[in-house]
């Protein structure tokens, strides 16, 4: 925060002051204060961060001690706008740099939300709005991007927003006109690709809009990172996001100047572009709207056909069908139930390991693909401390080959999918086939990758031919070496992970924690199990959960996946490993009938296809899954509501 930001901190703090607190006393003065503020060329010190593709960004520059206001800088790209919103609170706000457009709106007496006066604001000009009668909706209709400053008598780092209500003003043009709403929740892969396909196959009756939380669409959890140690664990010429286009991705790299080979694991960041330029291009050339909101979705209304979107800021969306995109929980695998656990570093958060200085003693819990990351990253940073990585069985994935030898012998994929298909279907059998063909491919040359390779065009045919037994015994004993082998890493990420083992910096350990307490020096001592040292204990300076994710849905931390468990729409299948749907991807309710307009696609189809955690798998599910939703979809539309009993829908309930 600059000085001229102190300073309109005092100003404002000094009005309230002086009208014991009530703001509709003090309006002059505020206004007055942000007017000259709003004059100041270096009002703002430092570089502001960029707003993202999807919407509106909000930086928040000041928080009353007292917690009356807060001081915000939004920033906006061209064709930003916010939904048309009331306030909780009082709030001034004006233009510091470009322009941007405020449309008041006014209920008619059908109690119709209806556009009033819209007025262009231009640096220097403000305006003041206290509820009620504050609902408007403010857009950045100008060619360059806008930076306003809004105080709002509220503490946004306690509540987040200053919003009240959301109102889908839409809702009664798109029904009258016979327009269609397909909702989306989640923006990581399979939400972003599930709503391309809906955009390249609707037309222009259909508007498809996009709920994710974070800031950037196409990134999700996978694709956040900004660490350009974080690799793909798939070449950039297997990464296509359309598999009738396999070389998509190389060449889109190609065209950005980013210089990678092929057979080259790319930085995962990349990949999140990647995606995001995807979406836009599917909007740019779709006859249909794509809408994204930044809003986390955390309840749906409604019935087959006709459901309501809610979100945690009060937005509110009338949609015909919705898909879940969600990814699976945060898992703690390693931790015991029943016990509290003092707070851990999450390493899916970017700033995950800037407190951990180089000599630091780090535990990581968890010795899989998340753990690769931590060490690949620690080892970037030239972490020197000593590291201690523990799991159930302590293993690490494999890595891939650094560059396949060309003119050597090639595996008969075909045939040894062929011997497969003969075998009685019991993981006994397929497990010692596996092993055979693995023997025989290394005797004759060939790499033991080949086998596991060729096993992916057919793992979900041979997951759903097993019976349920063989599932659970698959899960029981075989899937944490499957994944291991199956799930493999960039060689460069192995190879930094391998210099600190031989540095004597990397512990591995078999076993399970058994306590973990934060003491009062801020140090953590931890106790863990090992079958073959029995009981150990050490104190770290930082822990670090990298179990991954769970597939169980109860005590997920999601307002959303509560909500449909608390109604019985959703439940986890027999085995425990993800959500229960129907073959077209419809969400099977705890009764087990289907759920007519509310899908399911991500990781967590895992229950029927057992591979669905990579982009191979994931891209004809979202395929499918868009393709199911328009199947489904093909029907009359609802006839409109009597106009005279039709309102704007809103939220029911404040938060």
């Amino acid at each position: 925060m600059g000085p001229g930001i102190a300073k309109l901190a005092e100003e404002i703090s000094a009005a309230l002051d002086r009208s014991h607190g009530a703001a509709e006393w003090a309006e002059g003065n505020i206004k007055s204060a942000l007017q000259r503020a709003l004059s100041d060329d270096d009002l703002i010190t430092g570089e502001l961060p960029a707003a993202p593709f999807a919407t509106y960004r909000q930086e928040i520059l000041h928080v009353d001690p007292a917690g009356r206001f807060s001081i915000a800088a939004l920033i906006w790209l061209p064709g930003h706008r916010t939904p048309v919103h009331d306030h909780r609170c009082w709030c001034c706000f004006g233009v510091w740099r470009g322009r941007e457009v405020e449309t008041l709106w006014t209920r008619d007496a059908k109690g119709r939300l209806v556009a009033g006066k819209s007025s262009v604001c231009y640096r220097g000009e403000v305006e003041f709005l206290h509820p009620p009668g504050d609902i408007h909706q403010v857009s950045n209709d100008d060619m360059t991007p806008t930076v306003s400053i809004h105080v709002y008598g509220v503490n946004l780092t306690h509540s987040g927003t200053s919003i009240q209500r959301c109102y889908d003003v839409d809702a009664t043009v798109n029904a009258e006109a016979g327009l269609r709403t397909f909702a989306v929740v989640g923006a990581g892969f399979s939400g972003t690709m599930t709503a391309v396909h809906l955009l390249r196959e609707c037309g222009p009756d259909t508007r498809v809009v996009l709920y994710e939380a974070a800031p950037d669409v196409g990134r999700g959890v996978a694709y956040g990172t900004r660490c350009l140690t974080h690799l793909l664990n798939v070449p950039a010429g297997g990464m296509s996001a359309f598999p009738e286009s396999p070389g998509h991705f190389h060449e889109w790299c190609a065209r950005k100047g980013r210089q990678v080979a092929a057979s080259d694991f790319a930085p995962r960041t990349w990949y999140g572009e990647y995606l995001g330029d995807i979406l836009k291009d599917a909007a740019l050339y779709s006859r249909a709207r794509l809408e994204v909101r930044t809003e986390q979705v955390e309840r749906i209304d409604g019935h087959d056909g006709d459901f309501q979107v809610l979100s945690t800021n009060g937005g509110a969306l009338q949609a015909e069908a919705v898909v879940l995109a969600i990814g699976t929980p945060p898992g703690r695998e390693n931790f015991p139930a029943g016990q509290e656990w003092p707070a851990m570093a999450d390493p899916w958060q970017s700033n995950a390991l800037d407190e951990v200085r180089p000599d630091d003693e780090v535990l990581i819990v968890g010795t899989g693909l998340t753990c690769m990351d931590v060490l690949a990253e620690l080892s970037a940073r030239g972490h020197r401390g000593k590291i201690v990585a523990i799991s159930r069985r302590g293993l690490l994935p494999a890595s891939h080959v650094p560059h396949a030898a060309a003119g050597g012998p090639a595996f008969d994929a075909q045939g040894f999918r062929e011997q497969l298909a003969r075998e009685p279907m019991k993981v006994t059998r397929l497990c010692r086939r596996v092993r055979d063909a693995i023997r025989e491919a290394q005797a004759a040359g060939m790499d033991w990758r080949d086998v596991i390779n060729a096993l992916r065009p057919v793992t979900s045919s041979i997951w759903a031919a097993l019976p349920g037994r063989e599932r659970r015994r698959f899960k029981r004993h075989i899937k944490p070496y499957w994944e291991a082998v199956r799930h493999r890493i960039a060689p460069a990420v192995m190879e930094a992970v391998e210099r600190m083992r031989q540095a004597g910096i990397l512990e591995r350990h078999r076993g399970g924690i058994a306590k973990l307490e934060r003491l009062p020096s801020g140090r953590y001592l931890a106790e863990w199990t090992s079958p073959a040292t029995g009981s150990s204990s050490r104190e770290f300076n930082r822990v670090i959960n990298a179990t991954g994710f769970t597939a169980r849905l109860a005590g997920s931390n999601s307002p959303l996946l509560d909500d449909l468990l608390g109604k019985g729409w959703i439940r986890e299948d027999e085995l425990g490993l993800g959500v229960d749907t129907s073959s077209d991807f419809r969400l099977v309710e705890e009764d087990g009938s289907v759920i007519g307009g509310i899908y399911y696609v991500g990781p967590m189809l895992r229950a029927r296809y057992w591979e669905c955690t990579a982009v191979p798998e994931l891209r004809l599910r979202a395929a499918e899954t868009a393709t199911s939703v328009l199947k489904h979809a093909a029907r009359p539309q609802k006839t409109t509501p009597p106009t005279d009993s039709y309102r704007t829908p809103e939220m029911a309930y404040q938060i």
